[in-house]
Parts: C-alpha cells; sequence; structure tokens
C-alpha cells in the first residue's frame, strides 16, 4: 500500500501531495519526481509490476506528466518554486 503525504514549503506557500520516494502499491510502483519546467512535484509510475526489484529511478529517463525532463525528489527536498527545504505535514492517503 502506497503513502501520500502532504509537503510544504513555507518560504513560498507551495504545497504537493506525493510519496516523497520510490513507493509501492498493488498496480504499480512509483518514484516522487521533480519538473523544472512545470516547477512541480509529480509521482509517476516506473512500473507495472511492483513486486520486483526493477530498476534504479535514477537510471531511468523520467518525464513529468507534461512530458517534460524530471529528476527524482525524495524528501526532504528542495522546493521546486523558491529551493527551500519542504517539510512533511504528515500522511493525507493511502492507495494501492
Amino acid at each position: 500500500m502506497g503513502s501520500h503525504y502532504l509537503f510544504k514549503c513555507f518560504d513560498c506557500g507551495y504545497e504537493a501531495q506525493v510519496s516523497g520516494c520510490v513507493d509501492v502499491g498493488m498496480a504499480c510502483k512509483t518514484v516522487t519526481v521533480m519538473c523544472s519546467t512545470c516547477h512541480e512535484l509529480y509521482d509517476v509510475m516506473i512500473s507495472e509490476e511492483p513486486w520486483e526489484d526493477g530498476p534504479d529511478p535514477t537510471t531511468l529517463d523520467l518525464k513529468c506528466p507534461e512530458s517534460h525532463p524530471a529528476q527524482v525528489w525524495t524528501a526532504p527536498g528542495p522546493c521546486p518554486r523558491c529551493d527551500a527545504e519542504m517539510a512533511n505535514e504528515g500522511l493525507r492517503v493511502m492507495w494501492d
């Protein structure tokens, strides 16, 4: 079962509800990415076989939902808008 947390930047007010790392549900494996074009955090699917180890996400050609190049983001990490460290405001939803 995967988890989404609320991450908040107290410098600029940006908020995102994402896993903050590699996460696994029953149907897929995701990783949180930061898009420097959109200036957003997203969870993107990296495998439809979550039970297998799969590739290291840092070696993948990751894209945001808008198809821009993205990089792995791991909490606590920088805000995609102002680069200040984002704070974990706690669990918001569990997904599967």
